[in-house]
């Protein structure tokens, strides 16, 4: 592999979170930064090309990251799979439980 190839990868710089309380003591932590890199020879679980496609098939303009399944009946290939609603936290909570349990990661 050469060193000078590009990797392609995303970014994530967490800037809040419910773990910094907000006081003067937290005022200068550092903000969590996380690089994942695309790894091609994983092919479709890729966890950059499954961010890419799941970008791809969000609502344009969108500034959230969990929205809603769309109802739609019948989707096309270039046609969102997700409506303009936001996933409530509640509900984020629930589903992760339950793929965490399904997965055996209690």
């Amino acid at each position: 592999s050469n060193p000078a190839e590009k990797v392609e990868c995303f970014v994530y710089t967490e800037h809040e979170s419910k773990n910094r309380s907000g006081t003067v003591s937290q005022q200068y932590v550092p903000n969590k930064v996380v690089t994942q890199y695309a790894n091609p020879a994983v092919g479709d679980r890729c966890h950059v090309e499954l961010l890419k496609l799941y970008i791809g098939k969000l609502l344009p303009d969108t500034e959230m990251f969990y929205y809603r399944a769309s109802q739609k009946k019948s989707l096309g290939p270039h046609d969102p799979w997700y409506s303009a609603q936001l996933i409530g936290h509640n509900t984020l909570g629930k589903m992760l439980k339950m793929m965490f349990m399904t997965a055996g990661l209690d």
